[in-house]
């Protein structure tokens, strides 16, 4: 349980409202909390139970979930949130990158801790959505999704995104799946990837 957020780092948290009027919370990762070792435990714990669904499958161990986190910071360009519940429970993690001006892709969802209310990760994104199409100058927000992902497919579906384009994927030497055929040394296909996008002109309503 994360017990405060800190106070050097005076970041926007974002609310949600979910099932029987409960209140959520994404907290802006901030230096402190990438060096906080709970959290780091339970990403890499969270990750390595869910590697099937990533395009990198390699293990995740403490040192490589700061390491990434570490570069989020650094990146302007990215964002990463923990989500937290009305009871104070850091139950996941969600995050999104500026591609171009008009363009973000979500990345870094994450449902791990379990049982959660069904529309509690839906409501979590649905906020991080309004977020970046009210404090960016996104357009459009995409999303890459493995075909097997049944729940993040549904979910991004119930919240407006259209699928765009369903690609085979292949398994390189360092167990990350690609779209790249040339240059692979396994021919086989590993999977599908979906990739997926929402219009704020069209989807506007429902982010307000």
């Amino acid at each position: 349980m994360l017990a405060t957020v800190p106070r050097s780092d005076n970041f926007n948290l974002i609310k949600f409202s979910y099932s029987d009027n409960c209140y959520g919370t994404l907290i802006p990762f901030s230096r402190e909390l990438t060096s906080d070792k709970a959290v780091l435990e339970k990403l890499s714990k969270w990750r390595n139970a869910n590697l099937k669904y990533f395009l990198d499958q390699n293990p995740s161990t403490i040192e490589s979930t700061h390491n990434y986190l570490m570069r989020v910071l650094a990146d302007k360009n990215h964002q990463m949130y923990l989500i937290r519940d009305n009871k104070g429970v850091i139950a996941g993690h969600v995050g999104y990158r500026i591609i171009s001006s008009k363009v973000a892709e979500l990345d870094n969802l994450v449902r791990g801790e379990d049982p959660l209310p069904n529309d509690f990760i839906e409501k979590a994104e649905k906020a991080l959505i309004k977020s970046i199409f009210t404090q960016t100058k996104a357009d459009s927000v995409i999303l890459k999704v493995l075909g097997s992902n049944v729940l993040a497919k549904r979910i991004h579906l119930n919240l407006g995104f259209e699928i765009l384009d369903v690609k085979p994927c292949y398994r390189t030497e360092k167990a990350i799946l690609t779209e790249n055929f040339e240059g692979n040394s396994s021919k086989t296909i590993a999977g599908y990837i979906v990739h997926m996008i929402l219009d704020r002109k069209i989807n506007s309503s429902n982010f307000l």
